[in-house]
């Protein structure tokens, strides 16, 4: 039994489901973030462009894996092209500016979604359709990034200077686990024998695996620098204003 033969069993329906809900969850919370952050005047430009970023690229993730066969080898561009592209518009005003004031909590705590990553080690533990050497980093790694995110975040929310090592050692472990997952996948050849990969495990590698998870600890050490760059200003500016 292949992985995609699988995800068409009676017993594996909810898979499909889960991935569907993960990405109209992820687009809608990312929506709402940009939504409060030019709440009250800043540039409403990004109400536009983030929704169309993000459903467009979740939509076009979704329309692919449903039309197309991607072979897992030539996958890469598809998921290098977002993260360089958002991490050069990070840099925008209109996208910096909104970095600069969505609270970085909740950036953290939207990474939570990836105990869905526990998914891959289904397959392996129910069937043995999944190899283990592909299994365990892609599922235990995502676990275990998806199980911090609420403590980081909470831990940054209370301290973010005192939390700052331990928002940088979890965002290097973030990224870290989403870097070893595909390689493992490529040494591994993903399951057994190698397979291709359709709907719904397209959409991961696409969207919500890799590419999004990525993009989004880029975007939230962004806003980590940006905010935590504000705030030593507006002390410096503090300390220097003369006492009436």
């Amino acid at each position: 039994m292949t992985i995609n033969e699988f995800l068409t069993t009676g017993q594996a329906w909810w898979v499909t489901f889960l991935i569907l809900g993960c990405v109209i969850l992820v687009v809608s919370a990312t929506s709402a973030f940009v939504g409060w952050a030019v709440r009250d005047g800043a540039d409403r430009r990004a109400l536009i462009l983030f929704p169309a970023i993000f459903v467009l690229w979740g939509g076009g993730a979704l329309a692919t894996s449903l039309t197309l066969v991607l072979e897992f080898t030539w996958f890469l561009p598809f998921a290098l092209f977002p993260i360089i592209l958002g991490s050069a518009m990070s840099f925008l005003p209109v996208v910096a500016g909104v970095l600069a004031r969505v609270p970085v909590h909740w950036m953290i705590g939207l990474q939570t979604y990836r105990v869905l990553g526990g998914l891959f080690l289904y397959p392996y533990m129910a069937e043995g359709i999944l190899t283990p050497g592909f299994s365990w980093p892609a599922g235990v790694g995502d676990v275990l990034t998806g199980l911090a995110a609420p403590f980081v975040a909470i831990a940054v929310l209370r301290d973010p200077e005192g939390a700052r090592r331990i928002f940088y050692a979890w965002t290097a472990f973030g990224i870290l686990d989403l870097i070893v997952a595909p390689l493992s996948a490529a040494i591994w050849s993903f399951g057994v024998g190698g397979q291709d990969m359709t709907f719904a495990v397209t959409a991961i590698p696409l969207f919500l695996g890799p590419p999004f998870g990525i993009l989004i600890h880029i975007m939230t050490w962004r806003a980590f620098e940006l905010q935590r760059r504000q705030s030593d200003l507006t002390a410096s500016s503090a300390r220097s204003a003369p006492a009436e």
